[in-house]
């Protein structure tokens, strides 16, 4: 126990508390538990139920998991894809309501949609309202399946303030939703088989009505590609749902590692990302092979210093007494503890590994790592070449005949070094992320694909809230 905090050691009058690191807890407790969107769930939501009974309403709001509120999903395809198995499935996984638009006209209204019979809008809307509203008195989340279809039924849906947590849209082509209703007919696969007027019909109604319905959610929509085998449909869709809201409360300074191996785009990720949270960049394996002695100019957001602001000496005294060494003493500078860092090409054993978790001021909060093929790392580097004389980096080939006299490759960068560093980080990555925590904060992203693609992954990791638990 901390001095001062029992009966048998009291607070003397000359005691001084450690602020600073009581706040440093206190801030990282509260993120971590997601506290501000716990409280902006509950008031939020009291103000749109306005119970008689708001202590009541509250404590029932308490008991919902996800500290933003109860999953709220909206499903959209076209028809014919077999969409009503994986909305069932997901809100098994989840443990949600499953409303199903098409099912909840067929039994009340007498209405069947698979056979092309229409129902007004509002008639629609009412008895999806009364599902929806009878899972949100008992504090349950719901998967709502094919509705809305139209922007008036979003506007009814508006009016009665029920807002999606995420939007998922199955998308596939006519000629695959043609071809997945001639297998149900041959009885190769299982699905309602509907009649080819109809399904024109129903494509048609879509393909006018769809984007409309849907315009109001377009930040919270993510696209699926429904034609891809079920399991990775079905996958995708609960790795969306296990996403959370962005937060709107404040956070803690970022602390991002990014791991890879060469030729993975760990570098450029790590500085494109710094730049965008306004962080400090740290290369690690620069830091080490620069060793400047010069003093450094402050630190831009997005800009990495190799150099620390103390004389050799100190710094390498400095440095001798840090776990991490110069990397330490770097993360440790007040830039970083105010706005945060991106680090990379530091991390490569276990024990580091190990020594920078138990560090509680300096330990990642979100830890990345790009995996990529040797074939694509290769691929990546075989036109990078340095100049030996100014040091500069070229992807292309230059104009000057001279500049590219002087122009030569690394040989990490040769076929073999790249390589053989692949394989070193395959065989250390294991023990590297167990080293480094279990707790959701560790993400895995194939970074063979467009670099793009990649970054907007890492970008959606790094600003939300860690994902659901799949336990």
């Amino acid at each position: 126990m901390a001095p001062g905090t029992t009966l048998a050691d009291p607070v003397a009058a000359d005691h001084k508390p450690d602020l600073g690191s009581s706040l440093h807890e206190i801030s990282e407790y509260l993120e971590k538990q997601q506290a501000y969107d716990l409280f902006d769930y509950l008031l939020r939501d009291l103000l749109v139920s306005q119970p008689q009974d708001p202590l009541q309403h509250l404590i029932d709001c308490l008991q919902v998991k996800v500290p933003s509120g109860p999953l709220q999903v909206f499903v959209s395809s076209a028809p014919g894809i077999g969409r009503g198995p994986l909305c069932r499935n997901l809100a098994l996984k989840f443990g949600l309501t499953y409303i199903s638009a098409g099912q909840l006209l067929k039994d009340q209204l007498g209405v069947d949609v698979t056979k092309g019979d229409l129902a007004d809008d509002k008639d629609v809307a009412t008895v999806v309202l009364d599902a929806v509203k009878q899972a949100k008195s008992l504090m349950q989340g719901f998967v709502l399946d094919g509705f809305p279809r139209t922007r008036m039924q979003t506007s009814i849906l508006q009016e009665h303030a029920i807002v999606p947590t995420h939007v998922l849209v199955l998308k596939a082509s006519t000629e695959n939703i043609l071809e997945r209703q001639a297998m149900i007919r041959d009885g190769a696969i299982e699905g309602n088989c509907l009649d080819p007027k109809v399904l024109h019909a129903k494509l048609n109604q879509y393909t006018c009505h769809n984007s409309s319905a849907l315009e109001t959610y377009s930040a919270k929509i993510k696209v699926i590609d429904a034609s891809a085998p079920t399991e990775f449909v079905s996958s995708e869709m609960e790795r969306i749902v296990r996403m959370l809201p962005r937060s709107k409360g404040p956070g803690c300074p970022p602390r991002v590692l990014i791991l890879g191996p060469r030729g993975s785009g760990v570098r450029e990720h790590a500085s494109r990302l710094a730049s965008r949270l306004g962080a400090v960049f740290v290369d690690g394996e620069r830091l080490q092979s620069t060793r400047q002695t010069e003093s450094a100019q402050p630190c831009s957001p997005g800009r990495m210093t190799t150099s620390i602001d103390l004389p050799q000496e100190k710094l390498a005294s400095i440095a001798g007494e840090d776990a991490l060494g110069e990397v330490g003493v770097r993360l440790r500078q007040p830039d970083c503890k105010a706005q945060g860092y991106v680090m990379c090409g530091y991390i490569n054993s276990p024990g580091i590994a190990k020594v920078l978790a138990q560090d509680i001021h300096l330990c990642p909060t979100r830890v990345l790592a790009l995996r990529a093929s040797v074939d694509v790392c290769v691929a990546r580097l075989r036109h990078l070449t340095v100049d030996k004389v100014t040091g500069q980096v070229w992807t292309t080939r230059p104009r000057s005949e001279n500049v590219r006299k002087r122009l030569q490759r690394s040989q990490q960068d040769m076929p073999d070094a790249v390589a053989a560093a692949n394989e070193a980080f395959e065989a250390t990555f294991p023990s590297i992320l167990q080293a480094l925590g279990s707790d959701g904060r560790c993400l895995e992203i194939q970074a063979d694909g467009d670099p793009e693609e990649v970054y907007v992954n890492v970008v959606e990791f790094v600003e939300r809230p860690l994902p659901l638990s799949s336990s």
